[in-house]
């Protein structure tokens, strides 16, 4: 119990901040406006304080970066709330001392700040312009953020920053299950719904305990702990149950891609033992992975749809093209055709799934429905066209050649990127480059001796 609370210490550091994450602890669908109203009327307290002195600056600064942290998987517009907070903090700092002579390496935050530069080009380029260009200001913003702390020399704990996250999606998960529970929709089968008060979708929710697992993996490669091995094992595990249970199966295979990579690394045998036992290993799971009945599901409608491609039975597929993976195929058919046809500028990131759904729709797929790509790197190519493609392959080559970004949490990323497109999307943008961007910096703005692999 000692190391549960020693763990979550930063919680408690006083009561304003206590309350402070308790009112983002509020912020699910049901209860959002209390949830931001709390919120709201802490953080005037906190301001307060602030303008008193009774509050050092880095504190406050620490203070709503671990709270940014953790209101990202929670309902709604309150991160965007924080991070706002954030920015208007580091402007007031930036105009109070006018003259800031720190030299800091730049170079990290602005590959994230060209990419959001090719892609306001793109919306420039392609009506209706600048359509939905504001899902992608985290590419601007989360930069910004970073260079502010280490220009103005914030000091930020990174196991708190890891703590803060996985422990907030504990938290949203055991209130999911309550919620759930009490509304009588727990069910025993599949349930993809789970998560909607968060107001998150399967597939992000899943994101989210993939990413947990990834850090845990993370602390405990360099001897660190959330809690203690027992504990942090049962986190892992309960993670990985839940993620099967809303039927979350890329983000279930690519967690599973990290364990085996974690258990190659911590394994101190011979390398043809290991070979052999991460063999093994991988068929058993593929084994038992294909009795989980979303993952059975998909497994069947890919030897369906497979035998009605290899006939060219059109109507087959037509009559199932609502189905997933029909729709999955059809989309990556399309998609492809498309590079094909406009592989130099693309066709513009915000005409990607309507432009491509309406050509499968004309072409009598009249069952299929609206989806995009379901690959990042695929809508990447026919939103931004070859120049667009090729500086995202940079940028991903770039992290993977990085000795200070672990290897457990871009690869999660990169797996779960080949079937879904998580780079359209707010919080997946989010997730995507904060944590990218605190684990290249780490050594820049940590105030602790921790380091990744």
């Amino acid at each position: 119990m000692q190391q549960m609370i020693s763990s979550v210490m930063f919680f408690f550091k006083d009561a304003l901040r206590f309350l402070l994450f308790f009112s983002v602890t509020l912020c699910f669908k049901e209860t959002y406006a209390l949830g931001v109203a709390t919120f709201g009327i802490i953080s005037s307290i906190y301001f307060y304080k602030l303008y008193r002195e009774q509050v050092a600056e880095n504190e406050f600064f620490e203070t709503y970066f671990l709270l940014l942290i953790y209101s990202s998987v929670f309902s709604g517009s309150i991160h965007k709330i924080i991070l706002i907070i954030l920015l208007l903090f580091l402007l007031k700092t930036r105009i109070q001392k006018k003259e800031v002579h720190k030299k800091v390496n730049v170079y990290k935050e602005q590959l994230f700040i060209v990419l959001f530069g090719i892609l306001f080009i793109n919306h420039a380029l392609f009506p209706p312009y600048f359509n939905g260009l504001d899902i992608f200001i985290y590419f601007l913003l989360i930069p910004i953020l970073f260079l502010g702390i280490k220009k103005f020399n914030f000091k930020i704990s990174f196991s708190s920053a890891i703590k803060v996250f996985i422990t907030s999606v504990f938290i949203a998960s055991i209130i999911l299950i309550f919620l759930n529970l009490v509304t009588g929709k727990l069910i025993t089968t599949t349930h993809t719904y789970f998560p909607e008060s968060i107001e998150l979708t399967h597939v992000y929710f899943g994101i989210f305990l993939g990413l947990s697992n990834c850090l845990l993996l993370v602390m405990h490669s360099q001897k660190q702990r959330f809690i203690n091995v027992p504990l942090d094992s049962f986190l892992f595990v309960f993670n990985c149950s839940l993620v099967t249970y809303i039927g979350a199966r890329m983000t279930l295979l690519s967690i599973l891609f990290v364990l085996l990579i974690f258990i190659f690394n911590k394994v101190p045998y011979k390398l043809i033992f290991k070979i052999s036992f991460i063999s093994v290993a991988f068929v058993g799971l593929l084994f038992f992975g294909s009795k989980i009945p979303r993952i059975a599901q998909g497994v069947n409608e890919i030897e369906t749809l497979y035998t009605s491609v290899e006939t060219n039975d059109k109507e087959n597929i037509v009559m199932n093209s609502w189905k997933n993976m029909y729709m999955r195929y059809l989309v990556t058919s399309y998609t492809l055709e498309e590079i094909k046809d406009n592989w130099f500028l693309g066709i513009g990131m915000q005409n990607v799934e309507k432009q491509i759904s309406n050509k499968i729709i004309a072409d009598g797929y009249k069952y299929f429905i609206g989806i995009n790509p379901h690959n990042q790197y695929l809508h990447f190519f026919v939103g931004l066209g070859i120049f667009g493609f090729l500086y995202f392959l940079y940028l991903i080559i770039y992290l993977l050649r990085s000795h200070t970004i672990s290897i457990y949490v871009l690869l999660f990323f990169l797996s779960v990127m080949l079937t879904e497109s998580i780079l359209v999307r707010g919080k997946g943008i989010l997730v995507f480059t904060f944590f990218t961007l605190l684990l290249l910096n780490k050594k820049q703005i940590a105030d602790e001796d921790y380091t990744h692999s």
